[in-house]
């Protein structure tokens, strides 16, 4: 009896798989040419899936979150003098930071390494960074949420960050110069 349960369960998974590999191969068999509006709608897909993920998270934490035209979101949660000037493109910032991934995981911090020092505009850091800091005057601390076209993209950055993560940024601008 064992064996007869057996017999019919892998036959049944045999019969699926089988099926399965002639559909594949029947749509592969298909001479319909991939055309840059096929590829646009697959990006705008994949960007929306992105986006509701993102929302979804920021709703989960009860973040009041503001989004700017490129995707990033941020929040000022210290903010200090308004009469001071906001940092500008060009400018040596100095600041400590906490990256995570939205699972939570603590992939980078200044604490172990020290403050990071970067030329706003002009330096290899993440784009959304140099984004972020400009909303930011000298002892503000913000959070961003960075899709993964404004952090690390398609590969992550080859340590720590996965391919296509969304990064969350914890930052306070101490210096400017």
């Amino acid at each position: 009896m064992k064996y007869a349960s057996f017999f019919i369960i892998i036959t049944g998974l045999t019969l699926i798989s089988c099926k399965g590999t002639s559909n594949q191969q029947a749509q592969n068999v298909s001479n319909k040419p991939i055309t840059e509006e096929d590829l646009i709608q697959i990006n705008k897909n994949a960007v929306r899936a992105e986006n509701e993920k993102i929302e979804s998270f920021i709703k989960s934490k009860r973040w009041k979150m503001t989004p700017t035209g490129t995707g990033l979101r941020y929040m000022i949660l210290n903010e200090t003098d308004t009469n001071l000037p906001l940092a500008q493109v060009k400018q040596e910032a100095l600041i400590n930071a906490q990256v995570s991934l939205m699972d939570g995981t603590l992939v980078y911090t200044t604490d172990q390494e020290g403050p990071q020092w970067f030329k706003i505009g002009m330096s290899d850091v993440e784009s959304g960074l140099h984004e972020g800091i400009l909303l930011m005057r000298v002892g503000d601390k913000a959070r961003f949420v960075m899709p993964p076209h404004l952090a690390h993209g398609l590969l992550g950055d080859l340590q720590a960050i996965p391919p296509k993560s969304t990064i969350i940024y914890d930052v306070e601008l101490v210096q400017l110069k």
